[in-house]
């Protein structure tokens, strides 16, 4: 019990210290080198908040429409140059990859492709906060049964020199999808 509650708590209390922390930074008049400075920087408080949210991408939405499978990845805070998507081993082939922003236009993308993972390089690095979708078509499967498949993604932004781990992709598949 006292676990869960210190859960629940303890990101509020960590929150609230370091808002309230900027705010008394945000209130003391800056000095620098003797000549105190015109204004106190008042925007301490919306500067932590944004340094609290998630830079990292992850995967917003999961889904088939038709004759395509999609992962939806939100960017987060920094732009996105790579993702890399292992395959499920349920399938054995699929026709076309494409990648699509919000609007539904297609992301330049180049693709490396084996039997166990798709490499996807980006031209130009995705937008921070905007939203790519990866979309599948024409997906074979190995077996003519329902299954769950798991896409395991990871991510490279501007600022990292390896991928990281985004989490997984799940897409319920059933005889008749």
């Amino acid at each position: 019990m006292m676990n869960k509650l210190a859960r629940l708590i303890l990101p509020t209390l960590l929150i609230t210290i370091a808002t309230n922390t900027v705010e008394t930074i945000a209130q003391a008049s800056p000095v620098i080198s003797g000549e105190q400075l015109p204004q106190p920087i008042a925007d301490y408080p919306r500067v932590a908040a944004s340094l609290l949210k998630p830079s990292v991408p992850k995967i917003s939405e999961t889904g088939i429409t038709n004759d395509r499978y999609f992962i939806q990845i939100q960017v987060g805070g920094e732009a996105l140059t790579r993702l890399i998507v292992s395959l499920p081993e349920q399938i054995e082939a699929f026709k076309h990859l494409s990648v699509l922003d919000r609007n539904g236009r297609n992301i330049p993308v180049k693709v490396e492709a084996t039997k166990q993972q798709v490499t996807l390089i980006f031209a130009r690095p995705i937008s921070a906060e905007t939203t790519a979708e990866i979309s599948f078509e024409g997906v074979q499967l190995r077996k003519d049964d329902s299954a769950t498949l798991r896409y395991r993604v990871s991510a490279q932004t501007v600022s990292m020199s390896k991928e990281i781990l985004v989490g997984t992709a799940k897409i319920k598949v059933s005889k008749h999808s």
